[in-house]
């Protein structure tokens, strides 16, 4: 019996690499023999886990950083990167009705979740197509299918850069686009979104909700190795990936392609306590 194949090394990029999804997967990665650039904000809060991790600072909503950081990228990697991953993001919580009349939270999540990555995959492609195998991978989430109540933002930012993802795999089929969809997973994300007060009602309630959702949901790791089998396997990845416990991964994921419109809505109202 032939021992099973290893990892193919790459040259990968990943975005949002000092906590949570994205810091995790980047360990994944160089375990898996990669070699990987991974941003954040700022550079001090990279980890420093030896000569194939290379630290770069990112400010994903400013063209002029996206630029910066990718000719760093660029010059490190000798113009040919293997493989992208879209991870940074974070969330916002609030009701719509307490928005300002320009809608900027919702701006602010959109330079974010979908502006940022779209501007960044567009520096990097001339690099990924000289790739023999080039991935581009953009962390989506489950909240893509199954919006979150109060988070309207983060939940239309994710749609729609799943969306963007799918259309690429029709126009630039030399790529491999893979949308990655994670439902609750156990990171800190919660931590940087301000609570609701607790006499707020129906906000207070959902996020109790998703507080003790993330609280049992499986750890980051889960998510990593899903990435690393994408960009390291061979032959052409799925374009979604699904990942989570067996409920939202398999079941959850599922109610939107055959449950009617309103049975799914009363569900996630039940479900949110709204």
């Amino acid at each position: 019996m032939s021992a099973p194949a290893l990892p193919i090394p790459r040259r990968v990029l990943i975005t949002g690499a000092s906590a949570g999804i994205g810091r995790e997967t980047a360990g994944a990665l160089l375990a898996a023999g990669c070699e990987v650039w991974g941003t954040s904000r700022q550079r001090s809060r990279l980890p420093d886990p030896g000569p194939r991790f290379h630290a770069v600072e990112l400010e994903q909503t400013s063209a002029d950083s996206r630029h910066a950081a990718w000719a760093q990228v660029e010059q490190e990697c000798g113009g040919r990167l293997d493989a992208l991953v879209n991870n940074a993001g974070d969330g916002v919580f609030g009701a719509f009705a307490d928005e300002d009349e320009d809608v900027g939270r919702l701006r602010a999540q959109f330079e974010t979740l979908v502006f940022g990555p779209i501007g960044l995959t567009r520096l990097a492609l001339p690099a990924l197509r000289r790739s023999s195998r080039p991935v581009v991978v953009n962390v989506t989430s489950l909240a893509g299918r199954l919006p979150i109540p109060f988070m309207a933002a983060y939940s239309a930012g994710k749609a729609a850069l799943s969306a963007y993802t799918a259309a690429l795999r029709l126009e630039a089929a030399d790529v491999h686009w893979v949308d990655v969809q994670p439902g609750d997973i156990r990171t800190k994300f919660n931590d940087a979104m301000r609570a609701p007060p607790a006499d707020s009602g129906p906000q207070r309630r959902s996020w109790e909700v998703m507080e003790a959702s993330m609280a049992a949901a499986p750890p980051a790791e889960v998510v990593a190795q899903a990435i690393v089998k994408v960009v390291c396997g061979e032959g052409a990845p799925p374009p979604v990936v699904v990942v989570g416990d067996f409920v939202q991964a398999k079941l959850a994921a599922l109610a939107p392609r055959f449950l009617p419109t309103r049975w799914l809505e009363s569900m996630l109202r039940r479900h949110y306590r709204v």
